[in-house]
């Protein structure tokens, strides 16, 4: 199954390589992802990955687009309460963007998550979806 796509001016390759990692390290890691949820063995989810888009620039420099970050935490913080997003956050580089795991029903409904989300509507960043199947899991979760 391909990846959805939507433009991205900058290579998504870096991105693919980080995401390679976090998924091992999030495979083999020994956590709880919430109190009462566990990512199960051959089950579907979808890796939402954030790429910096054409109006990205890191927070600190441009007091302007803070309110934009500001939204995109709080629908993400959302999809985390509704347990859609089981696990997110930015990449700790200074190219920037982020990923979550997505427990939802079909490609077409994270895609219409990620066109929802303000940073996205805005332009700081575009999005790429890639269906997962975890292999290995957190032995609490098995």
């Amino acid at each position: 199954m391909q990846a959805m796509k939507k433009e991205s001016p900058r290579s998504v390759k870096s991105c693919v390589s980080v995401l390679i990692v976090v998924i091992m390290l999030i495979g083999s890691a020994s956590f709880a992802v919430a109190e009462s949820t566990c990512i199960k063995k051959g089950d579907t989810y979808y890796v939402l990955m954030h790429i910096p888009g054409k109006n990205f620039t890191a927070k600190a420099t441009d007091p302007k687009l803070e309110a934009e970050y500001e939204k995109h935490k709080a629908f993400m913080g959302d999809l985390g309460a509704k347990g859609q997003a089981l696990i997110g956050g930015p990449f700790k580089w200074k190219e920037g963007g982020g990923m979550s795991v997505l427990n939802v029903k079909s490609m077409e409904e994270v895609k219409a998550i990620a066109e929802e989300d303000p940073a996205v509507k805005s332009g700081i960043y575009e999005y790429a979806i890639y269906p997962w199947m975890p292999v290995t899991v957190a032995k609490d979760c098995e």
